[in-house]
């Protein structure tokens, strides 16, 4: 099973955030996340997947530029 799989199967079902499973992504990192999206391709189907990615990952994005 896949991970687009998995993200399909599980709905709408609520996720609970657990620090120790929490990931920090620096500057850098972040925009190479944004990068990397941006220079790719995507099927229709994804299209709500990404966009709700990206808004996370873009949240990130603006809070490391405002604590230079």
């Amino acid at each position: 099973m896949g991970l687009i799989d998995k993200i399909q199967n599980r709905g709408n079902q609520p996720v609970v955030a657990d620090s120790s499973h929490l990931i920090e992504l620096n500057k850098r990192e972040t925009e190479f996340i944004l990068q990397t999206i941006r220079n790719s391709q995507f099927k229709g189907e994804d299209v709500e997947v990404l966009y709700n990615l990206v808004l996370k990952v873009q949240k990130l994005y603006i809070y490391h530029n405002s604590i230079k």
